[in-house]
């Protein structure tokens, strides 16, 4: 009787996750976490010199509120002499510029540089 007055006011008992979407669920936490290791072990890799100008360059394309992508912060960075062994820990600061609300992505576009495999290369602006 209870259960049909709650319903009549619009209470609702909220749904348990079956064991399926536990399951899904369970999944996606641990593909979240080894993604977010692998990052921080590439950002590991790279020198500090590094990782301050691949940031520095993040914050400049953001203050100019265009699309950017990251393969225009590896040519400045390439421009400018400094290593691209490292570019997979360019990942790892865009997510970071995004968490802190520097950034965000707006779409996609196909990556045509050596090593992208065409694959698809997340657009960025400032916020």
């Amino acid at each position: 009787m209870d259960r049909d007055r709650n319903a009549s006011l619009g209470m609702v008992r909220p749904k348990t996750a079956n064991n399926k979407e536990k399951e899904v669920l369970t999944q996606l936490h641990l593909e979240l976490l080894l993604r977010d290791a692998g990052m921080a072990s590439a950002e590991n890799a790279a020198s500090d010199a590094w990782k301050a100008r691949a940031v520095e360059l993040i914050e400049q394309f953001s203050a100019s509120y265009r699309p950017f992508t990251a393969n225009q912060v590896r040519e400045s960075l390439q421009q400018e002499g400094y290593d691209l062994d490292h570019r997979c820990a360019m990942g790892g600061l865009f997510v970071k510029a995004a968490r802190a609300g520097l950034i965000e992505g707006i779409g996609f576009t196909k990556n045509n540089i050596t090593g992208g495999h065409a694959g698809h290369l997340k657009i960025w602006m400032g916020t």
